[in-house]
């Protein structure tokens, strides 16, 4: 009989802060190619979205 391992809360935690850590550096690429790519109809909307995107990270930091 196997008995499963019950995950820490420190487990969940850390698990939680790499995911936080791999969208902030998608975010970071996101915004270097959003400066890069000027797309004057599109630009504001990008910019819009990242920003809230960067919010929403932040709160869970």
């Amino acid at each position: 009989m196997v008995i499963a391992q019950i995950p820490s809360v420190e487990d969940d935690l850390s698990y939680f802060d790499t995911k936080i850590e791999q969208k902030m550096r998608y975010l970071e690429s996101l915004k270097k190619a959003a400066e890069q790519e000027r797309d004057p109809i599109r630009g504001e909307w990008v910019d819009s979205a990242i920003v809230n995107i960067q919010d929403l990270l932040n709160l869970l930091t």
